[in-house]
């Protein structure tokens, strides 16, 4: 009996809690730019294409002719998001520059498995 009193209790305390807290965000997204004040897209455009990739992916540079790669943030994200890669070895492998699907698309992009390699 006192073993179901107790069961009883905490199932209450945990409803009661759990209806209290705040409205989550309806996505990752939106947690995000909640805390940063910034989208997802934005912080890999200023914190990491702006400072380590644009100033060899803009127009007119040699990496950019021979990778048919821009970064520049007006074409990043249509540079990037589903557009198979410049290079046959990845073509054959399925890869894509970076895909949509999540986690999955992580196993598929040529950028992610080109960054590993870069470390």
């Amino acid at each position: 009996m006192i073993k179901n009193n107790f069961l009883y209790v905490c199932v209450i305390v945990g409803l009661f809690f759990t209806g209290c807290e705040k409205d989550s965000p309806a996505s990752i997204e939106e947690e995000t730019q909640e805390f940063t004040g910034r989208s997802t897209w934005k912080i890999i455009q200023q914190d990491i294409l702006d400072q380590s990739c644009t100033s060899c992916h803009m127009v007119g540079t040699s990496f950019a002719e021979q990778s048919d790669l821009i970064l520049t943030a007006d074409v990043a994200y249509s540079q990037l998001i589903n557009r198979v890669p410049h290079n046959q070895v990845a073509i054959d492998d399925g890869l894509k520059l970076v895909g949509t699907e999540g986690l999955p698309s992580l196993y598929k992009s040529y950028l992610s498995a080109q960054s590993s390699s870069d470390r």
